[in-house]
């Protein structure tokens, strides 16, 4: 489901509770609720009689409240995904699905910049999925000519932060918010506000600053 695996105890709760509900955002990871609440994320039905297409309902749900829908057919790589017909005119900051190239890390960050800076980073670049494995150092090589350079003074609001959690290049990114929290979209997950703290500082691997912020 848009690059978020769906647990086993997830679908569970689903097929617990009638076949429908919702998946909502637990700092980043998916859970189970039978509501619609701020922290819903998308819409969930599990239908093993159902050919996985969207009922006009569900559809008119979805635009309504910018839901991304996904259904689970005979199992769990029997699944079709459904988004909004604006979801990417109107997706904000949290809660945003993982889709990669589309809605991910980096496009998080440029859309942030963009809308508070007025600062254009390409969005059509050249990142095939591992690029960290092949040696490229994309958020530096793709950040500096637009006004980023690398800062080794104490973090501030707005600070990119770059971890690396494997032996390869930096791999992921996020925007520093302030009061030790950080605003970030990892794979496989849902875009959240989370604590900069445990593994997150232990695998900083470098900060970049926007030249106004100086």
């Amino acid at each position: 489901m848009f690059g978020i695996e769906l647990s086993p105890p997830l679908i569970q709760s689903c097929i617990d509770a009638g076949g429908r509900g919702y998946i909502k955002n637990l700092r980043g990871k998916p859970g189970f609720s039978l509501e619609r609440d701020a922290n819903t994320v998308a819409i969930l039905e599990i239908n093993s009689d159902s050919d996985l297409t969207v009922s006009e309902d569900i559809r008119n749900e979805m635009n309504q409240y910018n839901l991304p829908y996904t259904i689970i057919g005979k199992d769990k790589d029997h699944s079709k995904s459904f988004v909004p017909d604006r979801y990417f005119e109107n997706v904000n900051y949290e809660n945003r699905v993982y889709i990669y190239g589309m809605l991910d890390c980096y496009t998080l960050i440029r859309d942030y910049f963009r809308e508070k800076y007025n600062v254009w980073i390409p969005a059509n670049i050249d990142r095939a999925f591992g690029w960290w494995h092949n040696g490229r150092n994309l958020y530096v090589d793709l950040y500096q000519p637009y006004g980023f350079k690398e800062s080794r003074e104490a973090i501030k609001k707005d600070d990119v932060l770059l971890f690396k959690f494997d032996n390869g290049m930096p791999s992921h990114s996020a925007i520093y918010i302030g009061d030790g929290k950080m605003l970030h979209h990892m794979i496989g997950r849902f875009s959240c506000i989370d604590d900069f703290d445990g593994v997150y500082k232990v695998s900083l691997a470098g900060v970049l600053r926007y030249d106004s912020m100086e």
